[in-house]
């Protein structure tokens, strides 16, 4: 009977809600798939299922979702890949507890993104949980921005690994909080940040960790696997008008480890309409910490020899946008522009004066918490970083 009231009924606010959850993470093909992800705390024997459809059809598809444990907790992460969605449309989702007891734990809905080019905006932004206020202000922020997805692109719950309960917050501000103004969950895209990994350290080559010091991240994300290992760049295509190229900035990768992915992805990828890249530590930024030289050399060029719109930065704790760069100088036909630098629910940085002055390339910077709202049109893009009170603070165009 469950079922068949599922079925004839549409769906409304959870009722018992899952522990922590449930997020929808975009991985690979955002207009046809998704990632239902969700923690239950001292789960050991817990079976779950999720029921999917699109919004006006009248009967659900169910199917198992999978589990492994949280990092080193008793809780588990459980999981489904909904395959075969129809682009561009509402999908319902329900997660019921299989069993004797079966019971229904909640139902949700998130929008696929298009196959094909239509104008449209996301949000992007790093460096998100010193406190709840600030988070959650932030959260609210971008689920009134109404975005197609969230790029979240490291230092997430600042938990180091060691802190499961500070992830446990993180998924509630979100699944609460970052609404659209119809009540559905705003699909996210991740990326990884130091403050994901025990010691949280810059590492760029020598003594790297590698993803055994990220457990918390790479047991709660879908990532990409090298081989058996897991790691945390890959490419994310929207049909054939948008692709993020997602990068490891010397966390639990080497940046020279990614210099041969970077290229071919890029090389494939040069003709789309919008083609952007992002990571957490900054090569180009206003000196609230020294730049990533080693990204300057290795990546740098590759972004330029493959016309990448705008690369994405974070970690600093202030805002920044750069001029259109070419190789650290501002080239206003050729250049890409830098945008970050991950301030959305932290405490703030001020460069100094000192060090600004030897950055000719900011353009413009402000110690404001933010995220970063990019519009996609017909002729090009436009970024806007947005206070929690929803206040634009700067502006950029650029052209196709």
């Amino acid at each position: 009977m469950k079922c068949l009231f599922l079925a004839t009924t549409s769906l409304v606010a959870p009722l018992v809600a899952v522990d922590h959850g449930p997020i929808v993470q975009w991985f690979h093909n955002p207009s046809q798939e998704a990632e239902i992800r969700w923690v239950k705390v001292s789960a050991t024997r817990a079976k779950y299922s999720v029921g999917y459809r699109m919004a006006g059809e009248a009967d659900f598809q169910w199917q198992a979702a999978t589990s492994r444990a949280f990092a080193a907790t008793s809780s588990k992460v459980f999981a489904t890949s909904l395959q075969g969605l129809k682009p561009d449309a509402l999908v319902e989702f329900a997660i019921r507890q299989d069993g004797p007891l079966a019971a229904l734990e909640g139902s949700w809905k998130f929008r696929t993104a298009p196959e094909t080019f239509r104008p449209m905006h996301f949000v992007i932004g790093g460096d998100m949980y010193h406190t709840r206020p600030l988070l959650d202000a932030m959260n609210v922020n971008c689920g009134k921005q109404d975005p197609l997805f969230a790029a979240l692109i490291g230092d997430l719950a600042y938990s180091n690994d060691q802190h499961p309960k500070r992830f446990y917050e993180w998924i509630d501000s979100w699944n609460k909080l970052a609404r659209a103004p119809d009540g559905r969950l705003i699909p996210m895209v991740v990326g990884i940040g130091n403050h994901e990994v025990r010691g949280h350290e810059y590492t760029p080559e020598e003594g790297n960790p590698g993803a055994d010091a990220a457990r918390e991240f790479y047991s709660l994300f879908r990532m990409a696997r090298d081989g058996g290992r897991p790691v945390s760049s890959y490419n994310i295509d929207f049909g054939n008008y948008l692709s993020l190229n997602l990068l490891d900035s010397g966390h639990t990768q080497t940046i020279s480890s990614q210099q041969e992915m970077v290229k071919k992805s890029l090389a494939l990828r040069q003709q789309r309409r919008f083609l952007f890249s992002a990571y957490h530590r900054p090569a180009w930024g206003t000196g609230c910490k020294p730049d990533a030289k080693e990204i300057q050399q290795a990546w740098t060029p590759l972004f330029e020899k493959y016309g990448v719109d705008a690369v994405f930065e974070h970690d600093h704790h202030t805002y920044k946008r750069t001029w259109p760069l070419i190789a650290g100088k501002r080239d206003d036909a050729r250049g890409i522009p830098h945008l970050g630098d991950g301030a959305w629910g932290v405490e703030v940085r001020t460069p100094t004066a000192e060090e600004l002055a030897k950055r000719p390339w900011v353009a413009k910077h402000a110690a404001l918490n933010h995220l970063i709202r990019v519009d996609l049109r017909e002729d090009g893009f436009t970024t806007s970083a947005k206070t929690a009170d929803g206040k634009t603070f700067d502006e950029a165009k650029y052209p196709l």
